[in-house]
């Protein structure tokens, strides 16, 4: 069993993840736009059942039923929804250093991927112009593994982390 390790660490790459050293600043981008279109696409159908329920005049037992069993679903949802974000908040982050950077991504799974500067194909920007003009930014990193080409989303970065990784790819 010993000699299986010691052969699989002379032939794997010894990646070691890096502390986080950046983290996301703010909470609310991870939570207020999914819970904005979640409630959207939620409230809309519900709105549509119950006007349907009073213009052919069912009783108003059934339309509260229905307006009950809705407002739990939407409580659920508004949960889920906020789980989601800080989950997603908390494992975002990002270390670097002269050659390796370290992604920490995912909400209920949580992913590190540790990129090496040589596999760095490019950084994109893809921040929306309100975003720019509050500070917020999100990058879309590409890099390339084996014959893959993979690309890991960033967000909720500072103006100057975000010029940071530009000009971290070498090529």
């Amino acid at each position: 069993m010993v000699l299986i390790k010691e052969k699989l660490n002379k032939i794997l790459p010894s990646y070691i993840p890096l502390e986080k050293q950046e983290t996301p600043k703010k909470l609310m981008p991870y939570v207020l736009w999914p819970l904005f279109f979640t409630l959207a696409f939620t409230i809309l159908p519900i709105l549509i059942v119950v006007l349907n329920l009073i213009i052919f005049k069912i009783s108003a037992r059934i339309i509260l039923t229905v307006l009950a069993i809705s407002f739990i679903i939407m409580a659920l949802e508004t949960a889920f929804v906020f789980v989601l974000g800080y989950l997603q908040f908390k494992n975002s982050g990002i270390g670097k250093n002269e050659n390796t950077i370290t992604l920490y991504t995912g909400a209920f799974v949580k992913r590190i991927s540790v990129i090496k500067q040589q596999n760095l194909i490019a950084i994109e920007d893809v921040t929306t112009p309100l975003r720019k003009k509050a500070g917020i930014y999100s990058v879309l990193v590409h890099f390339s593994t084996n014959y893959l080409t993979n690309v890991i989303a960033v967000k909720n970065l500072s103006k100057e982390l975000a010029e940071e990784l530009k000009n971290y790819v070498k090529y």
